[in-house]
């Protein structure tokens, strides 16, 4: 009994082709195109997590512009070793640019990047001029 009906229709060479190109649509379409990004904040700061396998930290620039954070990353391809040659190449140069607005505008000089293991992790201490300021509130005098 035949699985696939249409192995009957096309035979089995076309029906491989097909499927072949279905994989290769999935991944074309359903791959991330951007890393995944977590964003937590308090009343102090605010937390990035860029998720960047593969990436080494000399690959990635962060930059700050008001509340707007911009995270780009540009990975080389790989380069086959001579006298050898490709039989699968499924990871080649990879570039990528996220935009995040925060919540706040963050205090830049005290900004703080560090890569781990293939996570970017960011610190955005709030500006101080926008920190809450908790106020007293005086009796009469």
């Amino acid at each position: 009994m035949l699985l696939n009906p249409w192995i009957n229709v096309l035979g089995a060479e076309p029906l491989a082709r097909m499927q072949r190109l279905e994989r290769e649509m999935n991944r074309l379409f359903t791959a991330e195109r951007e890393p995944a990004v977590d964003v937590w904040t308090s009343n102090d700061e605010a937390r990035v997590a860029v998720r960047l396998p593969g990436f080494a930290a000399e690959d990635v620039d962060v930059s700050l512009d008001g509340d707007v954070l911009t995270i780009q990353g540009n990975r080389a391809a790989q380069a086959p070793v001579e006298g050898e040659r490709w039989h699968v190449r499924e990871r080649g140069e990879t570039e990528f640019t996220r935009a995040l607005r925060l919540p706040f505008r963050a205090e830049r000089d005290e900004v703080e990047a560090r890569f781990d293991q293939g996570v970017l992790w960011i610190r955005l201490p709030r500006a101080h001029a926008e920190r809450a300021k908790k106020i007293t509130v005086k009796n009469p005098s």
